[in-house]
């Protein structure tokens, strides 16, 4: 989302965000969310987060002999983040929860951020065409992608 985009937004429209986010929650705490803010705009954030660089440490594990580096920058609190911008959050580690939070999130003028942590790539990998056969031990060679 731009600030063009989020400025084009008609004061008290519903309008819901999914922010994926894989290596932190910079995606959200930036332009977005600032603008959100500023013009008091009703957008719900949901933040899945896997604390880590997932595709590049997935390809690290898979074709580096699981060696992984560079790839764990820590994670990183989107709750207490947003909340020092102004934005109320929560973290929601279950769908009634994240239910709950998604439905009191439109019941409240300005943005909102719900933090969902996920699993990593290479704990619960992506149906990428040749990760499969990799993670099965069958074959070695790093693809192109």
């Amino acid at each position: 989302m731009t600030s063009e985009t989020t400025a084009s937004c008609p004061k008290g429209a519903e309008v819901l965000v999914d922010t994926l986010v894989s290596h932190g929650v910079d995606t959200v705490f930036g332009v977005p969310g600032d603008t959100g803010v500023i013009l008091a705009l009703p957008i719900t954030f949901v933040v899945l987060d896997n604390t880590s660089t997932g595709w590049i440490k997935t390809l690290q594990h898979l074709y580096l002999e699981q060696r992984c580096f560079g790839v764990d920058p820590g994670p990183v609190d989107a709750v207490l983040l947003a909340t020092g911008m102004g934005i109320p959050g929560a973290r929601a580690t279950t769908l009634d929860q994240l239910e709950l939070l998604v439905e009191g999130s439109m019941d409240h003028d300005g943005p909102a951020v719900i933090h969902v942590p996920v699993p990593e790539q290479k704990d619960a990998s992506p149906p990428v065409a040749p990760w499969p056969a990799a993670l099965a031990g069958r074959t070695t060679t790093r693809p192109v992608h």
